[in-house]
């Protein structure tokens, strides 16, 4: 019999965090430090995309996008979901413990 080493696991969703809140909310309160209204319906609609892209796809969303166009002038691009991103790892790594309960 040979003995495991490591053994790694989608956190969120699969041992903790059922539901994912722990960043579904942090993308809702990134998107606000930029002055951008984001609902957790539109958080949530990602979900499971790495989390640049998550941001990317947000962006992309009708009402996200022209939010950013009124406040910035211009479509949202690469470089602003670079921003967004530079934002929100923080925020969520300063959340994750709150959500770290192990699923039943």
């Amino acid at each position: 019999m040979s003995k495991f080493k490591a053994v790694v696991f989608d956190w969120a969703g699969t041992v903790v965090d059922f539901g994912s809140f722990a960043p579904m909310g942090v993308f809702v309160k990134a998107f606000a430090e930029f002055g951008i209204t984001a609902t957790i319906e539109q958080a949530r609609g990602p979900m499971g995309a790495a989390k640049w892209d998550h941001i990317q796809t947000m962006m992309a969303m009708d009402d996200i996008a022209a939010q950013w166009e009124a406040k910035f002038g211009n479509p949202p691009g690469d470089a602003d979901v670079d921003n967004v991103y530079e934002v929100f790892v923080p925020m969520n790594e300063k959340v994750a413990a709150d959500y770290a309960d192990l699923v039943p």
